[in-house]
Formats: structure tokens, sequence, C-alpha cells
């Protein structure tokens, strides 16, 4: 590896970097309502950062104190030394153990205690986060159900080493890029909250006539609802010619130049996603015409993902859908579209907004689903507020996902020295004291 190491920078193994330490088996007899916090994997957070959970273990003090060597200090870095996905999406993954407790380390979770002070931390964190050092992780992993790394791999992993005002220079960027996407993902987080609460406000009280909030509501089978709103059945407000349907039972391989087909895969953000869509025969698709889509459409996933809606966009010409997704057409699309991700539509279907609790949706449920159906004004305002919500998301989310891309490239190119950072003199001197 040392050929590869950028000028400056020291080819070195973890071995030599780090102290490791193995934890501890712990059992539930000697679990405690309160103590010592005892850390496993859900305390590592898959974008590496330590986390707390509602469903952390504790031990009391004199079990704590019969394993001085598994006890956790500020500035230790914890790494998942097991998986059981098919992906190996955990194992390897790292956190810094960020603020001063009295934690004690569980079983299938290591600690790598640094040996020198002029070691970052923060960089080994990103470090051992990255494809650099991660990949090795995962081609040395072991085991076939459980899959498992071992010590002798995790004390002789080629970690290329920036000097190190170099590392706190290139950890300040990514941490600089990390407080971005925390301050996004919370904005985010208080928009899904405030849609939520203004659903649930609007779906049942409404927002009046002319500016005049509705005074008599009236009990209904989907609970009080303003006097003037009916209650119907999702069926009845579906057009005549267009009734709720799925699509191709056997779509069959992909036909150049044939007609697009949409799949679960496809519905994404309450939308459709124009990538990689299936393409399926002329003839096919004129056998299975009755469930062809048109935009202003609603599908929703049958099976799998159960519960997943999109309305069509106006850019995507007819296509029609697979056996997986059910079509729904009415003149109150966007007000339906709206309903259909409320959590009492949800729970009419038996799903939650976490995922589905069933292995396949009903046609029959769904097409019997009971709604609030306001009249046609007062639908489309509630609708347009729910939409004027719904982008405001929609930014923030591409935002953030603009933010994920760019700390991926960032870290490949600080982490491998592609791109050097430069360290200015009075960054040198903070650095040596």
């Amino acid at each position: 590896m040392s050929e590869l190491v950028p000028e400056g920078w020291a080819s070195k193994t973890s071995g030599q970097l780090f102290d490791f330490l193995n934890g501890k088996a712990f059992y539930s007899d000697g679990y405690s309502d309160d103590g010592y916090r005892v850390i496993d994997l859900l305390n590592i957070d898959l974008s590496g950062k330590f986390q707390l959970t509602i469903k952390d273990k504790f031990i009391s003090q004199d079990i704590y104190d019969k394993y001085p060597k598994a006890h956790l200090c500020k500035e230790d870095l914890i790494i998942i030394m097991t998986d059981i996905t098919p992906s190996l999406g955990l194992i390897g993954k790292t956190a810094v153990i960020d603020r001063s407790d009295k934690y004690v380390l569980n079983q299938r979770v290591g600690c790598l205690r640094p040996k020198d002070l002029n070691l970052s931390v923060s960089f080994m964190n990103y470090m051992f986060n990255s494809d650099v050092v991660r990949l090795q992780v995962v081609a040395n992993t072991l085991g076939t159900a459980q899959y498992y790394v071992n010590t002798p791999t995790l004390k002789n992993l080629d970690i290329p080493l920036p000097p190190f005002p170099e590392q706190q220079k290139i950890a300040t960027i990514l941490t600089s890029v990390d407080k971005v996407i925390e301050k996004t993902e919370a904005q985010i987080n208080k928009l899904q909250d405030l849609k939520k609460g203004m659903m649930q406000e609007l779906l049942t009280k409404g927002v009046g006539t002319n500016g005049v909030p509705h005074t008599e509501f009236k009990d209904s089978p989907v609970g009080r609802i303003p006097k003037g709103w009916d209650v119907v059945s999702l069926e009845q407000i579906c057009q005549p010619n267009a009734p709720i349907t799925y699509g191709v039972l056997k779509p069959g391989g992909y036909v150049v130049g044939g007609k697009p087909l949409l799949q679960i895969k496809d519905l994404k953000a309450g939308t459709i996603s124009p990538h990689g869509l299936h393409l399926i025969s002329d003839e096919l698709d004129y056998e299975y015409r009755r469930s062809r889509v048109i935009a202003g459409d609603i599908v929703i996933s049958l099976v799998g993902t159960i519960g997943r809606i999109a309305m069509i966009p106006d850019w995507l010409d007819s296509p029609n859908i697979h056996r997986n997704l059910g079509r729904i057409r009415t003149v109150h699309n966007k007000y339906v579209f709206q309903f259909l991700r409320s959590e009492y539509a949800l729970s009419q279907l038996g799903l939650t907004s976490a995922g589905s609790s069933q292995s396949a949706l009903n046609l029959s449920a769904l097409r019997q689903m009971l709604l609030p159906l306001p009249p046609i004004e007062e639908a489309s305002r509630i609708s347009g507020i729910l939409e004027s919500l719904d982008k405001k998301l929609d930014f923030s989310q591409s935002k953030l996902d603009h933010l994920k891309d760019l700390k991926k490239a960032l870290m490949q190119d600080l982490l491998t020295g592609k791109v050097r950072v430069k360290i200015n003199e009075s960054e040198k001197e903070a650095v040596m004291g």
C-alpha cells in the first residue's frame, strides 16, 4: 500500500494506531432499570455517529466493576463486528464516543482506542466509514447466516495516514458538511411533523367557506366531520369507465422500444422516477389496456412495500402497471392522493406510516375504504395547502441528497489524498501547542 500513499502521508496498520478491546456478553438477568449503559451496535448510526436509544440496556455498579477492560471512554472509536444483512451494510461501521459518561462495551462491538495523542479520532471515524477502510473489512468478513469480522482482521487494516494537522483539517471540513446535513434533516423532520398535524386538522375540520371556519359538525363512520361533507367509499368516486384495478400479471422481459410498465420500485416520493422503467411489448400492453394509466391517476403498491403511493406525472405517456400496483382514477385525484397518505387512511388499510403490517393489500379493501369528502372547491383548497408543504419537503429532500453526494465525493477525494488540504502556519502552531 505504501506506494499508493500520497507524499507526506504514512502507511500504517490499524494495529499500529489503536489498542483493540473486545466487548463482553451481558445477560438479561443482569440488566437493571438504570446504572451504566451497555453499548451495542444500535448505538452506531449508519452515518457514523454515536447515538443513545430507548432500547439501551443498563447494568449495575457491581457488574460494571467486574469488567474494567470493557469500560469505554470519551474519544474511543467503536466498531460493529457482526452483520445479518445480505448487503453487509452494518459491519465495519464506526462511531466516536463523543461524551463523558460510564459506558460498557457489549459483545459483537469492538473498541479501537488510539495509542497516540497525535491521532484525530474524528478523522479516523471518517476514514473507517469510507470505502478506503470499510471495504477491507467487508472483504475479510467470515460466516454465512451471521457474518462477522475477527480481531486479527481489525488489527491489520491498511490506513493511509496524513500528518496530524492535515487529519484535523480534513475532519473539520467533513464535520462542517455533516452539520449542514443534520440541520437539513431537522428541517425535513419539522416539515413532516407540520404536515402530519395539518392533515389531521384539514381532513377532519376543513378550511370552511369564504374564509369562515366550519361551526357545525356531525358524527360519521370516519369520525366528526363538517356538516356539509359526505362520507363515500373510494370506488364510489372513481370514474365509471376506469374502476380500481391492478395490472399486468406476467410482464416478461425488457422489450426495446416497447411500452412503459410501472413497478413498485418506480414509485418515489409521491411521483414516478423516470430512470430504469421496464418496457413491455405493444401486444401485451393492448391485452391489458384496462390497466393503462394517464396523468393524474393514482397508483398504490399492493404487495411488498405496501401502501407506497404516487400520482402519474404529465410527462409520462399512458404507461401500464404491474400486477403489484393498483390504479385509482377520480376527479378528486389531488384530494384523494393526499388523503391516502394520511394516518387515518393507512390505518383503515391495516398499514402504518413506518411500513406494512400485512403481506398484501386486497383490492376489495381498497375499493371499500371510506373517506370524508368535502365540496369540490374546498377539497381543492385542502389539497393545495398540503401540496405546498410537499413542495417544501421535496426541495429540502433534494438539498439533503445533494449534500450527501457532496460528502461522499469529499470523503473519496480527501481521505485518499487525491485532493490535499492546505495547512497554514497558524494551524501548525495550534497543533504543536
